[in-house]
């Protein structure tokens, strides 16, 4: 993926999540255990990866993965909009 794709990808995550939940400007404090939750999320994934031996094979894994890490930086895009 090109960083361009990247970023649109981050920005597109965004504006679902205000679509979804509106506009929120909770301190980052507020927005920290959303984060962690998320990086929890890539974590499983990356995880279940690793020890594929221990689980179906899966042809979408690396789709959920990447969509994971795109729910973080959009998390972390809102926190530092909040600052």
């Amino acid at each position: 993926m090109t960083l361009p794709e990247i970023i649109n990808l981050i920005l597109k995550e965004r504006y679902k999540s205000i679509q979804k939940f509106g506009v929120n400007n909770w301190a980052p404090i507020e927005w920290l255990p959303i984060l962690i939750e998320e990086v929890g999320e890539v974590s499983k994934e990356i995880c279940e990866g690793y020890f594929k031996d221990y689980y179906p094979e899966d042809k979408n894994r690396k789709e959920r993965l990447k969509k994971e890490i795109v729910q973080v930086a959009a998390v972390c895009v809102k926190m530092l909009e909040t600052i």
